[in-house]
């Protein structure tokens, strides 16, 4: 049973609610513990026997801080890559990784590939020289290329755009991405 405003007003000034309210406002990240551990002292300090599960959920609301289920790390991300590209983004690069995690997850729409068809790229790491060339509709990663891409881009990086380009239609291997790290699935 969820407490009445009369009841809620015995303890929420008490400064555990005040500390959570300031962060919640700030958008600082709070441990599901700590929100819990700080929730039931205020309970407690008004309410000695009120502390249960959907109190403790009440207050956090009444706050605007989330709680509920501890906070578990993304599942790993899967996805298609070219067979030769696997190596070209294999490894623990945390920017690599965010990039070939957006386009597993098809959150990445990035630019269409000079001289493409069908082929996007995005910049990893927010580097322009360093490109992830994928397919948008298959989300199939197909390779990166080593330097600035658009209409008057050098011949060698045209070379080199064209050639991971033409993978689109190669034998591919299940890749994942676990935190920071790119690796066979």
């Amino acid at each position: 049973m969820a407490f009445t405003p009369i009841q809620f007003n015995r303890f929420k000034d008490h400064p555990n609610l005040e500390w959570l309210r300031q962060h919640a406002a700030s958008s600082r990240a709070i441990h599901q513990n700590t929100i819990r551990a700080k929730i039931e002292e205020a309970i407690r300090s008004a309410y000695p026997d009120r502390a249960t599960e959907d109190n403790i959920r009440w207050v956090a609301q009444k706050t605007d801080t989330p709680w509920g289920s501890p906070y578990r790390p993304a599942e790993q991300s899967l996805g298609l890559v070219h067979q030769q590209a696997a190596a070209e983004i294999e490894g623990s690069d945390a920017q690599m990784a965010q990039a070939v995690r957006m386009v597993f997850n098809k959150t990445a729409d990035g630019r269409s590939a000079p001289g493409t068809s069908g082929i996007n790229h995005i910049h990893v790491g927010g580097n322009a020289q360093l490109n992830l060339l994928f397919d948008l509709a298959s989300a199939t990663i197909l390779g990166v290329v080593n330097g600035h891409m658009d209409g008057q881009m050098k011949p060698a990086i045209r070379t080199e755009s064209a050639k991971v380009a033409s993978r689109k239609s190669g034998p591919t291997v299940q890749m994942k991405v676990s935190g920071n790290t790119v690796s066979r699935a």
